[in-house]
């Protein structure tokens, strides 16, 4: 496909639309909060927990045959300057109220792509 001028080793923080859209759910529910009182003034960290390289995403989207693997990565420094979220703050205020319907994006891909927008026939 080409050549793309980032580190291939930089790494992301994913989440799923539908995840995030079932934890914004839990968190205005109030679910797992005391007495199901809300959370008022708690901030809440929306990701996978499974921090993805760009070259790793690339990998699995081609071995999900969303793509072709041949993109070749030539920028440095990635690791140096990548971001791992830590989300255990969120899934303890939660409890069992959310787990990641997709708990990767490789495991997304490798499930067949199938969600929401690509089964509900609209488009």
């Amino acid at each position: 496909m080409g050549t793309v001028k980032r580190p291939g080793d930089y790494a992301v923080n994913l989440i799923h639309y539908e995840d995030a859209a079932a934890l914004t759910l839990q968190v205005l529910l109030g679910a797992g909060s005391d007495g199901g009182k809300g959370y008022r003034g708690e901030v809440f960290l929306a990701t996978d927990g499974n921090p993805v390289t760009l070259q790793g995403m690339m990998d699995a989207y081609a071995s999900g045959g969303a793509c072709s693997s041949n993109v070749e990565f030539v920028g440095t420094g990635g690791a140096a300057t990548s971001k791992a979220l830590d989300n255990r703050k969120t899934r303890r205020l939660l409890g069992e109220a959310w787990e990641p319907k997709y708990p990767s994006c490789a495991d997304f891909l490798a499930s067949g792509s199938k969600d929401w927008f690509t089964t509900c026939g609209l488009f």
